[in-house]
């Protein structure tokens, strides 16, 4: 489950059912910021932490949490920690514009500055109008301490890589959906039947076991690259297959085989061979 559940009523809910869990933890709980505190520079450090298949660097911890020792993994992203503290101090400049026109209007009173009270020192006259600020140095190095972390509770014990599978694995479903409403165009109907509806739903349900076969064949090509064999991806590259009908009505391999759809097929156990005898069986 999502970050939205961890919470102590949850968490012992569910040890009381005898459920197992895999839930993502919030940042800004305590047992968190002492697991970077003991674990961060080193995790930061990047030696021998790295789970190649999902790009990040992790480890897993034992600590206590609501009264029972749990398996924390923390995670370190590098390019997301670069990401957030572009973002991070973008808003910090920001904010810093806002405070500067306050300062000079002289009309901001404490009330008004709650938002920046842990980003910047705010000094006030006797009237209680801000005057003069500055940043707050300590506050904003460990906010980018902070940054790039994530965490995740597991009630079995398995390693960080699984863990992070698992859970990464959850938004399958949402893919699953939305795939049924762009890539297998079933975000309308469009049938005046129920027996059409019937129809287009069964064959709706064969077309994602199909594209469920194809995302879980991959696997192994994801881990190397996982942009170049998304599922539509590898459809458009296999749709590039093509034969045609010779003057004695024999059907034939078009084009030669990329190195993609070569490695594409080997997933199914299939190559050249299997593909131009399921060709030559051909008869239209």
């Amino acid at each position: 489950m999502d970050i939205l559940y961890i919470s102590e009523k949850n968490i012992k809910a569910l040890r009381t059912k005898g459920y197992e869990y895999i839930l993502m933890m919030k940042q800004n709980q305590r047992i968190c910021q002492e697991i970077i505190e003991e674990y961060g520079a080193a995790v930061q450090s990047l030696e021998g932490y790295y789970i190649g298949e999902h790009g990040v660097y992790g480890t897993t911890v034992k600590k206590q949490l609501y009264g029972q020792e749990t398996n924390i993994h923390v995670y370190y992203d590098d390019i997301r920690a670069s990401e957030e503290k572009v973002a991070l101090m973008s808003r910090y400049e920001t904010w810093e514009k806002e405070i500067e026109k306050k300062v000079s209007k002289k009309i901001a009173t404490e009330g008004e500055m709650k938002k920046y009270r842990k980003v910047f020192k705010l000094k006030y006259d006797q009237n209680g109008y801000l005057v003069a600020y500055q940043r707050n140095s300590r506050y904003i190095k460990e906010e980018i301490r902070n940054l790039g972390f994530f965490f995740i509770i597991t009630s079995e014990e398995m390693s960080a890589s699984k863990a992070l599978d698992i859970y990464r694995g959850r938004d399958n479903i949402e893919k699953m959906f939305r795939s049924l409403k762009s890539g297998i165009d079933f975000n309308k109907a469009r049938v005046h039947t129920t027996e059409s509806l019937k129809s287009k739903v069964f064959v709706t349900f064969i077309a994602m076991i199909v594209r469920n076969e194809l995302f879980q064949k991959a696997e192994e090509l994801r881990k190397k690259n996982r942009k170049a064999y998304t599922v539509p991806g590898m459809i458009s590259e296999l749709e590039n297959i093509e034969c045609t009908r010779n003057s004695v009505g024999k059907y034939r391999r078009k084009y030669a085989l990329t190195a993609k759809q070569k490695m594409i097929l080997k997933q199914f156990d299939m190559d050249e061979k299997y593909i131009d005898r399921s060709i030559g069986e051909f008869s239209y």
